[in-house]
C-alpha cells in the first residue's frame, strides 16, 4: 500500500483544528506519513462511481421547494464520486455527518483513530482517475451506456477542491475525464479554488459552455459570529458570496449550499438572489435527512438560537416574496439539492437554440430543459 496521510501523532495532536487554508503545504501535507496494511484500512478504497437509488438521493423529503417537483422526477442515474477518503478540512466543520455515517466502513468503527481523527486524514483511492476513465468509457472512447446522462455528485463525503497542490493535481486529471463523459457533474465545495486556481477555473468554465457542470457552494449565513458558531475555520462568508458569484458570472450554474443554515441578516436573501442560481437550505436536524450531526453540536444550536427549527421555512419564504419574477428556484432538505440537478438542466436549456429542447413537467409550472441529460 501506498504511503497515506494518518491518523498519526504528528498529525492528529499537533494541529489542534487541522490543516486549514494556511498550512495547506507539501510539508504539512507529508507530516506523519506512513505506511498501513489495506486490513487496517477504511472501507471503500475500491469504489469509483456509486449509484445512488435510495435515501437521500432516492427518496424525497417532505420539505417544500420552488419548483415543485415529485419522485417521478428524480433523475434515474445519480451517481456519487468521491475521489479520496477523508477530509483534511480538520474539525473545523463541527457540524459534519460524515463521520457518523462511516463509522461502520473504519476498522475499529467508532473507537477508532479513523473516527476521533476525522478531518486530520485522507487516504487517496488508488490510481482514481484511470479507474474512472476506465469506468466511464467503452474500448471505442464512448460512454457506457449504463452512465450515459447521468448525473455525477462530487462529492458527498469530502471536498474534491482541498487547497493542496497533490490534491487538485488529482481533481484536474478527474474534471478533464468527466468533461469528456455523456454525464453531467455537480461539484460540491467550500474551497475558493473553484475559482482562484486558474486551470480548474477554465475547466469548469468549458464544461459550463457546454451545459455539463454545476457547483454547489457552501455558505450557513452571512454572518461572521454565527458561522463561527459551527465552523471555527473556512472562508468568510463574505468571501464565500464572492466566489458564488464569480462562478455565476462566468455562465456556471451554482447553487448556494445554505446547508445548515444559521441566523443571518436582512440582506441575505437578496445577496442570495443576486449570486446564486439555486439554493439548497437545510438546517440541522436531530431525525430523517441530515440528522449525523453530532449530538452535542446539535443541542448547542437548538439551545442557542430561538426558533431555530423553523429558520428554513422562513428564509424561503423571504426568498419567494424578493423573486418575483420567478428566475430562482430553492429547495428544502434533500429537495434542494436534488432540485438543483432540475434547475442546472433548466439553466442550461434556457441557453441553447429553440430547436434543442424539451419541456418537463413540474406540479405547478412547465420548464425548459435541455435534452442533453435525460
Amino acid at each position: 500500500m501506498k504511503p497515506i496521510l494518518g491518523p498519526t501523532e504528528g498529525l492528529a495532536r499537533t494541529r489542534g483544528r487541522g490543516l486549514l487554508l494556511a498550512a495547506f503545504e507539501r510539508e504539512a501535507l507529508l507530516t506523519g506519513v506512513k505506511q498501513k496494511p489495506e486490513n487496517e484500512l477504511p472501507m471503500g478504497l475500491g469504489v469509483v462511481l456509486a449509484k445512488q437509488t435510495a435515501g437521500f438521493w432516492g427518496r424525497l423529503d417532505d420539505g417544500a421547494a420552488q419548483p415543485d417537483f415529485s419522485k417521478d422526477d428524480i433523475p434515474s442515474l445519480i451517481y456519487t464520486f468521491e475521489p479520496w477518503l477523508g477530509c483534511l478540512w480538520g474539525t473545523s466543520c463541527t457540524f459534519c455527518y460524515v463521520p457518523n455515517l462511516s463509522a461502520g466502513h473504519y476498522p475499529g468503527g467508532r473507537g477508532s483513530d479513523w473516527f476521533k481523527d476525522w478531518g486530520r486524514w485522507l487516504v487517496p483511492k488508488p490510481e482514481i482517475t484511470q479507474r474512472l476513465r476506465h469506468q466511464l468509457f467503452d474500448r471505442d472512447g464512448r460512454t457506457r451506456t449504463t452512465y450515459r446522462g447521468a448525473f455525477v455528485f462530487m462529492s458527498a463525503k469530502t471536498d474534491p477542491f482541498l487547497p493542496a497542490e497533490e490534491l487538485l493535481g488529482i481533481t484536474r486529471d478527474n474534471l478533464k475525464v468527466l468533461s469528456e463523459a455523456d454525464v453531467f457533474l455537480m461539484c460540491q465545495t467550500r474551497s475558493p479554488k473553484v475559482v482562484d486556481d486558474p486551470e480548474i477555473f477554465a475547466l469548469l468554465q468549458d464544461m459550463g459552455r457546454h451545459g455539463k457542470v454545476g457547483v454547489s457552494f457552501s455558505i450557513a449565513t452571512d454572518i461572521l459570529p454565527e458561522q463561527q458558531r459551527i465552523e471555527r475555520g473556512g472562508l468568510s462568508p463574505e468571501r464565500r458570496l464572492e466566489t458564488i458569484r464569480a462562478l455565476k458570472d462566468a455562465g456556471i450554474f451554482v447553487s448556494a449550499a445554505v446547508s445548515p443554515l444559521m441566523p443571518y441578516s436582512v440582506e441575505f436573501p437578496h445577496r442570495l438572489l443576486d449570486s446564486a442560481h439555486h439554493a439548497s437550505v437545510q438546517v440541522l436536524r436531530p431525525s430523517g435527512f441530515g440528522s449525523a450531526t453530532p449530538k452535542p453540536v446539535l443541542e448547542h444550536v437548538y439551545r442557542s438560537v430561538p426558533d431555530y427549527k423553523r429558520l428554513d421555512i422562513k428564509l424561503v419564504g423571504q426568498l419567494r416574496r424578493l423573486d418575483t419574477i420567478g428566475h430562482f428556484s430553492w429547495g428544502i432538505g434533500n429537495k434542494g439539492f436534488i432540485g438543483s440537478f432540475l434547475a442546472a438542466k433548466r439553466f442550461y436549456g434556457t441557453r441553447n437554440s429553440q430547436k434543442n429542447h424539451r419541456q418537463l413537467t413540474f406540479r405547478d409550472r412547465r420548464l425548459e430543459v435541455s435534452r442533453g441529460f435525460q
